[in-house]
Parts: structure tokens; sequence; C-alpha cells
């Protein structure tokens, strides 16, 4: 073999090279941030009700791989899941309802504690595919569709009728926090994550008469619009980024925006699920236990962090040791506030602002307006059988 061959060869095989070492490092800048979390091993223990705060019965909850369904109480509970740490999630389906769903940082080897309220998938209005229409959500909310702007599942023009099924989340409805998807953490375009504040979220499907689904076709848009409630409006900016939920993450990714005209925030989209109109903040976490007087952790407690200025906020619960692990926005001062069985709210104290992640060791939660108690005993079954994961 000739000296001229021995180069060609050579720096054939060079080439080759670099171009494997730059799609591996273009595929490294690309990969999501959420991939390489740790994983930890934990449980779940949740509620799932309905708009009205019935516990809805067999419901299907879906997390770490393994599956249950709700009991007549709505109670369902996950024990030693493989959940991201965080980003664990879980999901919550049942005929009748939009799929609800939970995005909480795990707390490891604890249970963890959430409830998911479902909504009822109402048919908000039909139309002419080949025409288009505006759809009225609510009386804040409404969707419009171009012409000829529907496809099937398979990609090909849809020309038929289309169901639209719809809801529309107020961000400053007392339930939001259990009736939205995830929680409100998102990955931005550039992969960075980020923790948001609602202005509204809007969840859009679509269907042809049999229950096929449908969505926007290639290269077409619908435009969303979403009234930004009064008491937001002052602080409400002139643009927000436009964020879907993924389903596969659990966390909310960017994808557009939205002008604020006239007291409505307007943005097109090129696809449904749930979107969300959310200003970022570069997110901190932020851990504590709540415990009562004589210094006993309280479990399963509702909680919530609300940001000053602007409230909105946070609603973690504790664990079964009291422990919150959360996210919220650096360098903004934040209420927390308890929220007893009765759904009675006691500010605990204000805190922050914090530049880093921060422990704030543990917080006195009084419920002064109900008396409080212990009980011991042991829970058997008709058996005389000791009950083992249990509740009362």
């Amino acid at each position: 073999m000739n000296t001229s061959i021995k180069t060609q060869i050579k720096q054939t095989w060079l080439l080759t090279l670099l171009i494997l070492v730059s799609m591996f490092t273009a595929c490294k800048k690309e990969k999501d941030p959420v991939i390489n979390n740790p994983t930890v091993t934990s449980s779940i223990f949740g509620r799932v009700v309905d708009e009205n705060g019935n516990g809805v019965y067999g419901a299907t909850a879906i997390a770490g791989g393994k599956t249950t369904t709700t009991d007549a109480n709505g109670i369902f509970r996950i024990n030693n899941a493989s959940l991201d740490k965080n980003h664990a999630f879980v999901k919550i389906t049942k005929a009748g309802f939009f799929d609800g769903s939970r995005t909480f940082i795990a707390s490891v080897g604890n249970i963890n504690n959430v409830e998911i309220r479902l909504l009822t998938k109402t048919l908000k209005g039909t139309f002419s595919a080949v025409s288009g229409a505006t759809i009225t959500v609510t009386a804040d909310a409404t969707v419009t569709f171009p012409a000829n702007a529907i496809k099937k599942a398979d990609g090909t023009i849809y020309t038929g009728t289309v169901n639209v099924y719809a809801a529309y989340l107020d961000p400053t409805d007392a339930n939001l926090s259990t009736k939205m998807p995830g929680n409100l953490l998102g990955v931005r375009t550039d992969n960075s994550e980020s923790v948001l504040q609602s202005f509204g979220m809007l969840n859009v499907e679509l269907e042809d008469a049999s229950g096929n689904k449908l969505n926007i076709a290639d290269g077409k848009e619908a435009t969303i619009s979403a009234t930004v409630p009064a008491s937001l409006l002052a602080t409400a900016p002139v643009t927000i980024p436009l964020w879907h939920f993924d389903m596969s993450t659990g966390l909310w990714k960017e994808e557009g925006g939205a002008t604020l005209t006239a007291g409505k925030y307007i943005g097109n989209v090129k696809h449904f699920s749930w979107w969300n109109l959310d200003k970022p903040y570069i997110p901190i976490k932020i851990k504590f236990r709540v415990v009562d007087a004589n210094g006993n952790p309280i479990p399963f407690l509702h909680t919530h962090l609300s940001l000053i200025p602007g409230g909105g906020g946070f609603y973690p619960d504790t664990d079964n040791n009291g422990v919150v692990e959360t996210v919220v926005p650096q360098n903004y001062a934040f209420n927390i506030t308890g929220i007893d069985a009765c759904f009675n709210y006691y500010s605990i104290g204000n805190y922050g602002p914090f530049t880093v992640d921060t422990d704030l060791g543990d917080i006195v939660f009084n419920a002064p307006s109900i008396p409080q108690a212990t009980y011991t005993g042991i829970i058997i079954n008709c058996s005389n059988g000791i009950v083992s994961n249990g509740y009362v």
C-alpha cells in the first residue's frame, strides 16, 4: 500500500472520529436534564377526589412502574416504588375524567402524601374541521381553530366533526394545586429548570364522533386566549412563555409565548395537551419539618408557601415524618401556612429570601381552633389479624 493511500485512510478515520465525538457532544447538550436525576425508593399514600371533594373509586394510580387502584374513599398506596428523587411522578386515570397527576420531591424511604382532584371530561363544543371555529371553554378562556387544521392520529387531514373537551384553571383557585397536573416546575428551551408562577392553565382534547384522538395538523396553529384575574393583572408581564405539560417527565416544557392584550393573554399553539401561562424564576430547594408545640412531627399536613409579594405559591404536603421538600424562587421571601383538616389556614411565619438551597429545620404549627388528642391502638381485620398498610 503506497503512502498516499495510507494517508487518505488515516484522514478518513480521523474525520469519522471527529464526527462521532461531535455527535456525542451534541447529544449531551440536548439531553433532558431530568434523565440523570438520582433514583430513590419511596412510597406514596394518596387520595383521588372529584371536583366536589368526594373520593373517586376505581381510579388507576401509576408511579415508579407500579400500578394500583383507589378504594371506595379514593385512597391508594404504592409501596417502595423506584422514583426520580427530584421529579417523582404519579399519574391517575379514570374514565370520564381528564388524566390527573402530581410531581414532587420524593422523601427517601418515607411515605409521600398527595391529593389529586380529577376534572370531569366535559364536552365544550363541536365544529367542522373544514371550516374551523372558536370554542368557549369558560367565560375566561377560548380556543380558536382555523379551517382545515385538524389531523388524525396517523397524521392525515381530518374533515369531519370535531368534539372539543376542555377545562380551564383559574390561577387564583384555592384548589389549583390539587387540580393541575405535575407541579409548578418547568424546563426552558435551553434545558434549564425554572419554578413557575401561573397566570392560567388550559387543557384541550380533540376527538371524532367515535372517540378517536385528533390534534392540530402539521404546519397549523390554534389560538388560545385567557383572561388574567384582576388580582394578578398588575404583575402580569406584557409577554409570557407558554408551557405544555410533558406526561413522560411530569414537567412543564417551554414552547412559544403569549402577549397581554386588553387584559387577556393570547398565544398560538401547535398541538394540544395542558398549556400553562407562566412567569419563570430560578429555583432553589427549601426543606423543613412541621412539628406541634411538643416537638412531635405532623404527618400528611397540607402547607401553602405564598410568595411575598405576589401570592400564588406552592402547596406541598408533609410526609409521614412531617418533612417537606419543595422549590421556591431564588431571592423571594415567602410565607408558610399550615392547613388543618377542616381547611382552616394558619400562618406559621415568613422566611427568606434565600440565594441557595436551605434547610429551615423545625417549624411549629398550632391549630388553636381544634382540640388535639393522641390515640394509640391496634387495627385488626375481621379475622383478628393485624392490618398492615391500613389507614384511619
